[in-house]
């Protein structure tokens, strides 16, 4: 196994704590603008067909984009225990459990 420098492990930690608060400010701005975004107003005071779907797919969309971040943001946690050397605990993220 490759060992890294202080200075990599430095930079290499750098980068993750960096993607962490992309990834949130992002799930942040996701979040928000789903709360804003209300069903009715998606489809619209007229309920016919094409506007309901177009609405559903909207908040399928979006719903699906906080599900990345969340997947993400997991993948960053793995990140972070392995390189403490934390390995039950990325192994205990890797299966999903939340720790």
């Amino acid at each position: 196994m490759k060992t890294f420098t202080t200075s990599q492990l430095a930079d290499i930690a750098a980068a993750i704590d960096a993607l962490d608060r992309e990834l949130r400010d992002e799930l942040r701005d996701e979040l928000a603008q789903s709360n804003n975004e209300k069903y009715a107003d998606l489809a619209g005071s007229v309920h016919d067909t094409g506007d309901k779907s177009v609405a559903d797919q909207m908040i399928d969309i979006g719903n699906a984009l906080i599900q990345r971040h969340v997947r993400e943001l997991r993948a960053v946690e793995v990140a972070r225990a392995f390189g403490r050397g934390h390995d039950r605990r990325v192994r205990r993220l890797r299966q999903g459990d939340r720790v």
